[in-house]
């Protein structure tokens, strides 16, 4: 277990315990945490579960892969300290961790002018080169 702490974009504290194996985001949705959207369910194809690490946090947390970055490409206000909460996966060393929720949280749908197709396209790609199974022939 670790302790996690989010902060809104209002201020308001959220402090939680989150068992290990489990994703920041499972647990700021699990707690109602404001802010994160969480569209995509986890699979890493949306960015609306986009935090902030705390400077104090970002070399235990790491840096994003490949993946993430491309989708982070999509959030509101990217920051140096930029993630998506998905992609952490809670553990020991993440007790005490203190991540930030954007004002706003932005889609690639939003991101993308003229989206539609070209979204469904780059989610599928997406969820491809990740392994995900589709269950297409």
């Amino acid at each position: 277990m670790a302790k996690i702490t989010f902060i809104a974009a209002d201020g308001t504290r959220y402090e939680m315990e989150a068992p290990n194996g489990s994703t920041v985001m499972e647990n700021a949705i699990r707690n109602g945490v404001p802010g994160i959207e969480a569209e995509c369910g986890g699979a890493c194809a949306c960015a609306t579960c986009h935090v902030y690490v705390d400077l104090d946090w970002t070399a235990v947390v790491g840096a994003p892969e490949a993946m993430e970055e491309d989708m982070l490409d999509f959030a509101y206000d990217v920051r140096p300290t930029s993630r998506l909460s998905c992609q952490i996966r809670v553990r020991d060393e993440l007790d005490g961790l203190v991540v930030q929720v954007p004002e706003r949280q932005q889609d690639a749908i939003t991101a993308i002018s003229g989206s539609g197709p070209a979204y469904i396209f780059f989610v599928v790609e997406s969820m491809v080169e990740a392994g995900v199974h589709l269950g297409l022939p």
